[in-house]
Order: C-alpha cells, then sequence, then structure tokens
C-alpha cells in the first residue's frame, strides 16, 4: 500500500512538472543587402522567442557576409539552444535572392526549423 502512495505521488508530480513547462515558439527574418565588393552581400537574421506573443524577446540576431554563390554558415551557442544560420546568395531573374535556413537544436534534438527566401533589399 505505501509503495502505491508513493508511486502515485510521484505520477501526480511527474504530471504537474510536465503541465508547468510549455514548448518554446520561434519566428525568424532575414534581410539581404548589398556588400562593400561586387558579388559580395550582406544578410541579418532576426530570431525571436515568440512563445509569448505580446511579449517576443529577441534571442539572437546574427550577421554575415557572403559571396553570390557560396553558402555561408554561422552558428550560435547558448546555454539553452544551438541556433544555425545557413545562407546561399543567387540571382533569380537577375534579381539577388538569398535562400536562408535557421534551425534550432535543445539537448541535440531539433525544436524548430525555417526556411525563407529573400530578394535584395532596395
Amino acid at each position: 500500500m505505501k509503495r502505491t502512495l508513493q508511486l502515485s505521488a510521484l505520477l501526480i508530480l511527474s504530471s504537474l512538472m510536465g503541465c508547468s513547462s510549455s514548448p518554446t515558439a520561434y519566428s525568424s527574418k532575414a534581410t539581404l543587402s548589398p556588400g562593400k565588393d561586387a558579388g559580395q552581400y550582406g544578410v541579418a537574421f532576426e530570431i525571436q522567442d515568440i512563445t509569448n506573443p505580446e511579449n517576443p524577446s529577441m534571442i539572437s540576431s546574427p550577421r554575415l557576409i557572403v559571396l553570390k554563390g557560396q553558402q555561408g554558415t554561422i552558428s550560435i551557442e547558448d546555454e539553452k539552444r544551438v541556433i544555425v544560420c545557413t545562407v546561399l546568395v543567387a540571382d533569380a531573374s537577375g534579381t539577388p535572392q538569398a535562400l536562408t535556413t535557421v534551425n534550432i537544436t535543445q539537448n541535440g534534438q531539433t525544436v524548430w526549423s525555417a526556411e525563407q527566401t529573400v530578394a535584395l533589399a532596395e
């Protein structure tokens, strides 16, 4: 009987702890701008925690300088997560566009991934 009560208490505690932590929601945005040299481009990312949509918080804003046709990658690691941003700039119908990806991992597992195609800002 005592063992059953301990097990029941442990299950209730586990259930309550599971309910108290909600999954984190993310959003990302990338901006493409011309670089200083021909064929060079700047890409600025904004990655936010939007778990509370009324009060989103910026968690990272990495910037990359890339050459057209060459992939660029940046990895940011903090105590909670690893964020990997990748970009490849190419000409689409004469207009430079960047294909960007953002992957967020926690405890070795991908928890969020997004892909975006961005045209050159004018």
